[in-house]
Parts: structure tokens; C-alpha cells; sequence
């Protein structure tokens, strides 16, 4: 982006407060000063992305250490022994909310270099980090390890932390940030169902009026897969938890090898998930006449509603998802509500994720929030997707329900990055949806669906096209393609920002 852009954006954005951090008093004197440890930080690599125009070369992912708001916090660290430097402001904000004894957290440590073979059709050589053994076996004298990536991060799950220990574990010389590991959660979809126009058919949003999936020829690769992180699929239930006419998804076909659950419940088929159901069924039928393999969609659960599920599930479905060439995914799920800054929860994944030259669309919320969005649609290395409902001049009126606004990724009052990786890539801050869809439509089987849950998955099937179309280019270069979108407008402006209603020819 070039600075004159950035200039311009930054005058359409309006910038909030998050409201002060402060000390956290609930650590006590002990977080606040110590004596201070060296860090020791690696040697990262020369190069960051996609190394070629295809999917099957190399890929290179960045380090926490490669990101200078990271660096400039661990010096002061080293200078001051000021051991909340290293906390990011979501997790300060969190022990500040209340006096809990025990927190789950995540914590970058200095890790190594890891090189990996992609498992699935690309065999690409990933360019990663993991962490070391022995800080992972440290690091479990403090809590239970939930997670421990192999190639995408060198963040580590722990949960059920002494409080008290978090000052303890910031002075250990190779951990490098300590954040939250927040609970994932349903998005919510308000239950009011519009009485003041007819929702558009499904088949009207394959269509010119709408997104123009039927002006593209363009079939799919036949190695393409399309992820899907949500409540698992209805597989083999004969159509009775989807609100579609049939389980397009399945009918097209699911990949029963690479679907997988990182719940702990057991399988990631679900007789109960009606919402993952219906999102996959929503871009297979988007992606109807385009399919050309019996395997194109991988659901991969990542939450379930009887047991306790945490980010770190999460994390672990992104690498998963990076591991096994699904270059194309859809969520609709989220780790935080309503927020004006971005809570970085997943930020270090999604960064690996689209540094392979991947995509993943995301629902920005349901609240009626005209300054607030949902996590991860907070960050910048997803794309957001809002909802549009009802005409307006040049276009579709964004509906009353859905999340936009402008997103904090640094804390002047702090002067510290909420997110360090969003505000490398992006500055100050950014604003959500990068792009919109219908929020409420009728489904082939003539029910009507709302929610920008049920958004996403159609800009998620734009973004499958777009990724056998296009291969690997740049996320900005990707993400652009939305902001550039202008065939039908979302009015009022302030709620689009970056990007209008999808326009799929523009992705081809």
C-alpha cells in the first residue's frame, strides 16, 4: 500500500480508545518489575511468502522476531525488567477483568527453524518454526500443554497457569509474548428475520444481480480443497440437519480422510451440527456445475458445545489446514466479540496461513456493532465478510445486524501494538468487512437463513475459484481484489470502507 493510501484510508477510519490496560495490578509487584532476562531471538528468514507461482513451491513464514513493535517490546524487557512488555494487551485485559487464580495462556518462545512436506497434493517444502523440546518441557512445570505447533508458530497452549506464575514464565530467557487462550465460541445470529423486503433466492446470488458466480466458467482444480472451521458436517445423516434441499457439500464430496476434529468429541461428523452443516452446504451450492473432484470439502471441527474448547483448537486446525494443502476455508465460529481492537488471538497462524498463499473468509458478527467486529475478523490476515440486505441506490444496504467499524491495532495510550502482526502489515489500524455478501437469503429449499455466518460461505466459494484461478499470489495482493470490488455498492459508505458486495469475475 502506498503511503499516500494509507494517508487516505487512515482519514476514513475513526479511531477509538480501548479503554486503559494499566498495570496489572492483579500480578502484583512481581509482574510489574524483575530482574530482567537476555532473550534470545534466532535468526529468521531472508525471505517471507510464497517462493514461486504455485502451490507446490516453497513456502517461508515469519517469526515474531521478525516483526519490530516484538523486538522493541523485548528490549524493553531486557532495559527495564518490566515483565508486562511481554503480555499482550488482550491478556492484560483479561487479568484485569477479575481475581482468577488460574488463566490459560499462550506463550512464543524463541523456538527453532522447521522445514516440512506438505502431506497432501502440493508436497510443498514449508519454511516454519516450532518450539524446542526442552522449552516445551518448561513450560509443562507451569500448566497443561494444549498445543505445541510443529511448522506454523512457536506458540504454545497452556492451560490452567498459577496467576502468579505468569511473572515467572516472562522471566524464562526464550519466552518472547504471553497472551490469552480464550474460549471458541458460536457466532450468535439475531433470530429477527427482516419483514421489510423478500430476501434474494440462492439462486439469485449465483447470479449478475447479485455475485455472479454463473458469469465465470472457470471450474475447479480437481486437488482444490475447501476448509471448513466449524461444529463438524451432518455427514450420512440423509439431508436432516440442513436447511438446503440436500448436503450439497456431501453430494459433491467430502474428504472423509483429511476431515478431522480437534474437539477431543470423538469425529467430526455430527448429527447435531445444523450451523456447519448449513455453512458447507452454502458454498458447495455456490460452487454447483464448478466442482471437479468427489473430495473438494474438508469440515474440520473446531468447537463443540459440551466441552471446553479454547483457541489453541483452533490454532491447531490453521496448521492442519497449512500441513495439508487446504489453500481455500470458511469459519463462522469466534474467540471474541464486539471488539474495537484486535485481540491477535490467531493472528501468528492466519500469518503462516496466508503467507502459503492461502485464504480464509470470515463472519464479521451479528450484533448491530457499527464500531465493533468479531475475532478473528478483527484481524487483518482474514478476510471479513459483512452483510448486505434490501436495495439502495447503486447497490445493497448493509443489514442492521451486521458488524463493521474500524479496527485498533496499536494502543497510543499504551504505546504498544495490540496486534503485532496486523500492525506490521497494515499500521495503526484497519477496518472490517473486507467485503459483503447477502445476510439473509432463501436456501434451495425455499428457507430463509440469516446471519453473516451464512455470508461467509459464499464469499468462501469466491475464494476457492479465485485460489485455482490464481494460484499463490500475495495476501494484499488477494485481499485488494475485494477492496477493488465495485459492481453493486454498499450504502452508507461508512460501513464499507474496503469492499462492496462480492463480485466473482473480479477474482478469476
Amino acid at each position: 500500500m502506498s503511503n499516500e493510501d494509507k494517508l487516505n484510508y487512515r482519514r476514513r477510519g475513526v479511531l477509538k480508545s480501548a479503554g486503559a490496560l494499566g498495570a496489572v495490578g492483579v500480578l502484583g509487584s512481581r509482574v510489574a518489575q524483575g530482574q530482567p532476562t537476555d532473550k534470545q531471538l534466532p535468526n529468521t528468514y531472508s525471505q517471507h511468502g510464497t517462493d514461486g507461482d504455485s502451490f507446490r513451491d516453497p513456502a517461508y513464514f515469519r517469526h515474531i522476531a521478525d516483526l519490530s513493535a516484538a523486538r522493541r517490546l523485548v528490549r524493553q524487557y531486557e532495559r527495564s525488567g518490566k515483565r508486562s512488555a511481554l503480555l499482550t494487551p488482550h491478556l492484560r485485559e483479561q487479568l484485569e477483568k477479575s481475581n482468577q487464580e488460574r488463566v490459560d495462556i499462550t506463550v512464543t518462545t524463541t523456538g527453532r527453524r522447521a522445514r516440512y512436506t506438505s502431506n497432501g497434493s502440493f508436497g510443498r517444502t514449508l519454511h516454519g518454526w516450532q518450539p524446542a523440546p526442552g522449552e516445551v518441557e518448561q513450560l509443562r512445570s507451569y500448566g497443561t500443554v494444549r498445543y505445541v505447533p510443529e511448522v506454523a508458530s512457536t506458540k504454545v497452549g497452556l492451560s490452567s497457569v498459577q496467576v502468579d506464575d505468569v511473572a515467572e514464565i516472562a522471566d524464562l530467557g526464550f519466552v518472547l509474548e504471553i497472551g490469552h487462550d480464550p474460549e471458541v465460541r458460536l457466532r450468535e445470529t439475531n433470530s429477527q428475520l427482516s419483514t421489510t423486503a423478500t430476501p434474494p433466492s440462492a439462486d439469485d446470488l449465483r447470479s449478475s444481480s447479485h455475485s455472479d458466480f454463473d458469469g465465470v466458467s472457470h471450474s475447479l482444480d480437481s486437488s482444490l480443497k475447501i476448509g471448513c472451521f466449524n461444529l463438524g458436517y451432518a455427514y450420512g445423516d440423509g439431508g436432516h440437519a440442513t436447511e438446503w434441499s440436500k448436503n450439497w457439500a456431501e453430494s459433491q464430496g467430502i474428504d472423509t480422510g483429511l476431515a478431522k476434529d480437534f474437539t477431543g468429541a470423538g469425529s467430526w461428523k455430527s448429527s447435531d451440527a445444523t450451523h456447519g452443516t448449513n455453512v458447507m452446504d452454502a458454498t458447495a451450492f455456490m460452487l454447483d456445475g464448478k466442482t471437479t473432484s468427489s473430495s473438494h470439502h474438508v469440515p474440520l471441527r473446531v468447537y463443540d458445545t459440551s466441552e471446553d474448547i479454547k483457541a489453541s483448537e483452533w490454532r491447531n486446525a490453521i496448521e492442519y489446514a497449512v500441513k495439508n494443502d487446504i489453500p481455500a476455508s470458511v469459519t463462522a465460529l469466534e474467540t471474541a466479540a464486539n471488539e474495537p481492537y484486535c485481540t491477535s488471538t490467531l493472528c501468528e497462524e492466519l500469518d503462516s496461513y496466508t503467507s502459503a498463499g492461502y485464504a480464509m473468509t470470515v463472519a464479521t458478527g451479528n450484533d448491530d456493532e457499527s464500531s465493533e467486529v468479531c475475532h478473528p475478523a478483527t484481524s487483518y490476515h482474514a478476510i471479513g465478510v459483512g452483510g448486505y440486505f434490501g436495495s439502495c441506490s447503486g447497490g445493497y444496504s448493509y443489514d442492521q445486524n451486521s458488524n463493521y467499524g474500524s479496527i485498533d491495532y496499536y494502543a497510543d495510550n499504551y504505546d504498544t501494538a495490540y496486534c503485532k502482526w496486523c500492525h506490521t502489515d497494515w499500521g495503526d489500524y484497519g477496518f472490517q468487512p473486507n467485503v459483503y455478501s447477502a445476510y439473509e437469503y432463501d436456501t434451495d429449499a425455499s428457507v430463509t437463513i440469516a446471519g453473516t455466518s451464512y455470508a461467509s460461505p459464499i464469499v468462501g466459494a469466491g475464494t476457492a475459484i479465485h485460489a485455482s484461478a490464481n494460484g499463490p499470489i500475495s495476501y494484499y495482493d488477494h485481499v485488494r481484489k475485494y477492496h477493488e470490488m465495485s459492481n453493486y455498492t454498499v450504502c452508507p459508505s461508512e460501513s464499507s470502507q474496503q469492499g462492496d458486495v462480492l463480485n466473482v469475475p473480479n477474482l478469476v
